[in-house]
């Protein structure tokens, strides 16, 4: 699918490109600050964004209050005018709620910020597949940890904050919506061996930023790889 058409989609159907983030973490403080190659973990996620031409007006970074004096997230999106929303810490179900409330948006596309290889070329084929029919949710298999992105209806959000035990454990947001009373696409993926699907591209610990700047200096520190790319690294 071309970013023509693409960015048809975002518009017609008020889709939001959501970066969820916040500069906190248990297990690696401010790792979203981390710089590979001159740029930031953010900024590296955002960069592949653009580079795919997506709708710059889709794009929020959602992040957490408690970083409203936070410079570092304000300087980033002001650099690549890109917008930003400062919600719940806990509550993610509230955050992103809200921010697709002030934004209005009616579906949004959830990226998470220590994800920089996001595949974007999964998430177009995830975002065309989720509006063939009229789907609550949408989600990849078959595709390592780190690359994958998650697409929902608001109202089936609001429908799982409404019936969650306890809502500040919506960080965990696809437990919530694998259930039958949803319906729900799955986009399959069967591109790759198995050894390269326990391969996790996630940054929660430093031995993971370590293994981030390793693959992108190996390829002449080219920020924006793909599937394919990894593989063969």
């Amino acid at each position: 699918m071309s970013n023509k058409n693409i960015n048809k989609i975002i518009k017609k159907k008020k889709l939001g490109l959501f970066i969820v983030a916040k500069s906190s973490s248990k297990r690696l403080r401010n790792k979203i600050e981390s710089k590979i190659s001159g740029y930031s973990l953010l900024e590296i996620l955002i960069k592949r964004l653009l580079n795919k031409n997506f709708d710059k007006k889709a794009i929020v970074l959602c992040t957490s209050i408690k970083d409203k004096k936070n410079n570092f997230f304000k300087k980033i999106c002001k650099k690549y005018k890109i917008r930003i929303y400062y919600g719940s810490d806990q509550n993610i179900f509230e955050r992103i709620i809200n921010c697709s409330r002030l934004f209005k948006f009616n579906h949004i596309t959830r990226i998470t910020g220590d994800n920089p290889f996001t595949d974007l070329d999964d998430m177009k084929k995830l975002i065309k597949g989720y509006f063939k029919k009229d789907y609550d949710y949408g989600f990849m298999t078959g595709v390592s940890d780190g690359l994958k992105s998650e697409i929902f209806n608001i109202k089936t959000l609001i429908y799982c904050k409404k019936n969650s035990v306890d809502e500040n454990s919506s960080e965990y947001l696809t437990y919530f919506f694998l259930r039958k009373i949803f319906k729900i696409y799955n986009l399959k993926n069967y591109d790759f061996k198995r050894n390269f699907l326990k391969t996790s591209f996630t940054v929660d610990y430093k031995k993971d930023l370590k293994k981030i700047k390793k693959i992108i200096i190996h390829n002449n520190n080219n920020i924006f790889l793909n599937k394919k790319n990894l593989m063969n690294t």
